[in-house]
């Protein structure tokens, strides 16, 4: 488990002496590669869990403090030890405690004393007259909660990133307001970074881009976090075939085909049967009898005395010809007797055959 850290609570000049007579240094992992750089005897035991602490003087908020003429060994040693820590891989097996761990808390402690003048139980009762706080502190208020929550009963851990709103979020508007400020580009970066971190939460190994660099005045742009990065703005939407795979889409495209000649099919088939039905009407002739002898034996006109019927080409179920009519033998003129005269009938007109 990662050690936790708390101060004695004692006073004035006997609590600083007791600090320092403990080896007071940044946060390193046991037998750490990086341990030289952060421990404040190099040649120290680096082996021991408790040869590393980190207290609030080991920390530094403005950029001057880290880079310039009047840089201070506070600063300068937070940038050599936090950066062999960052890109650090190393593990102590016998105490789990990890480099990138330590890099967290190293950093997630600048911003808790920084804006808000407290490390857990480490106070600073001037906090009200720092420009820091001045100018940010409003725009920071998202975070006061969450940046100290378990700082050092639980440094390792990234709880605080959900505990009372969202850190990584919630930080975007103090940050603006760092971005702001002349002289804390640096503090801008880290607290960057610790929203980086929380959106990340890496075990081992932390992917920092190798070509930004923390502790320096040039602003970092870090892709995992939020609105102030601008590779962080929203991916451009997927274009219609994203997601398929090769079989998806060749199945889209052969369903595709099969639907267009689907449609060919229907209308030549159409196309065909009206051919069809105008080729019988002209077969049937506009006498109603078909073209007789033109298709050799079984056309032309019905044999019997049949009638046309248009009834069967408006398609209604009906017989396409009236039943034959009867061959009835029809009598001849009657003859009359020598004896009668012929009958004139009125108009002169001679009667002629009866017919039924």
């Amino acid at each position: 488990m990662v050690r936790s850290r708390s101060r004695p609570t004692t006073s004035g000049f006997l609590l600083l002496l007791v600090a320092l007579s403990r080896s007071s240094a940044l946060e390193v992992s046991p037998d750490s590669p990086c341990a030289p750089k952060c421990l404040d005897n190099p040649n120290g035991n680096v082996s021991d869990v408790d040869s590393s602490k980190t207290f609030n003087y080991n920390l530094a908020c403005h950029d001057w403090e880290y880079m310039g003429d009047n840089s201070t060994q506070v600063g300068q040693k937070f940038k050599d030890c936090n950066n062999c820590l960052k890109s650090s891989e190393y593990i102590d097996t016998a105490s789990d405690e990890r480099d990138v761990e330590w890099f967290l808390f190293n950093n997630r402690g600048t911003v808790d004393w920084c804006l808000f003048g407290r490390f857990d139980n480490e106070k600073d009762k001037n906090i009200t007259g720092s420009s820091i706080y001045k100018q940010c502190k409003n725009d920071c208020d998202a975070i006061y909660t969450s940046a100290d929550y378990t700082i050092k009963k639980d440094p390792a851990s990234y709880s605080f990133c959900d505990y009372d709103g969202n850190f990584t979020a919630d930080a975007d508007t103090c940050l603006s307001c760092l971005r702001k400020q002349d002289g804390l580009s640096i503090l801008g970066n880290i607290l960057e970074t610790v929203q980086d971190l929380c959106k990340q939460k890496p075990g081992r190994v932390y992917d920092f881009p190798d070509n930004q660099e923390i502790y320096t005045t040039t602003p970092i742009t870090l892709s995992a976090t939020s609105s102030t990065s601008p590779s962080a703005s929203p991916s451009p939407s997927p274009t219609p075939s994203s997601g398929l795979s090769t079989g998806g889409i060749v199945g889209i495209a052969l369903a595709g085909v099969a639907l267009v000649l689907g449609v060919i099919l229907y209308f030549l088939r159409k196309r065909k049967n009206k051919n069809k039905s105008k080729q019988m009407a002209v077969a049937q002739g506009e006498n109603g009898y078909g073209n007789l002898n033109t298709h050799g034996p079984g056309y032309g006109a019905p044999a019997g005395n049949y009638a046309y019927n248009p009834m069967a080409q408006s398609q209604k179920e009906r017989y396409a010809h009236q039943p034959p009519i009867a061959n009835v033998e029809q009598p001849g003129p009657a003859e009359l007797g020598a004896q009668r005269p012929v009958t004139e009938l009125p108009g002169g007109d001679v009667p002629g055959p009866i017919r039924h």
